[in-house]
């Protein structure tokens, strides 16, 4: 619908929809969290008989990183890809 928003907005409400209290915005490096929770991702996956996609190829956490980590807004409008 082209509206824009902000993480810092977004991520209270995602607190709210758990049952969390937002405890702030704490700016992490995914790429580095991320590093070393392969085995954690096999064991979710054959717990739960999800299709076996490694975890570094699910996801890229660098991109995630420049996403969620940019100091300026990053504005963007999908509406042209959607028609």
């Amino acid at each position: 619908n082209g509206d824009y928003f902000r993480w810092e907005t977004v991520f209270p409400q995602f607190a709210k929809h758990f049952g969390l209290e937002f405890a702030g915005v704490k700016t992490r490096s995914l790429a580095k969290e991320m590093a070393d929770k392969g085995e954690v991702w096999d064991r979710i996956v054959a717990k739960h008989g999800l299709k076996p996609i490694k975890l570094d190829k699910l996801a890229s956490w660098g991109f995630a990183d420049w996403v969620f980590g940019a100091e300026f807004d990053v504005m963007a409008d999908t509406t042209k890809i959607r028609q």
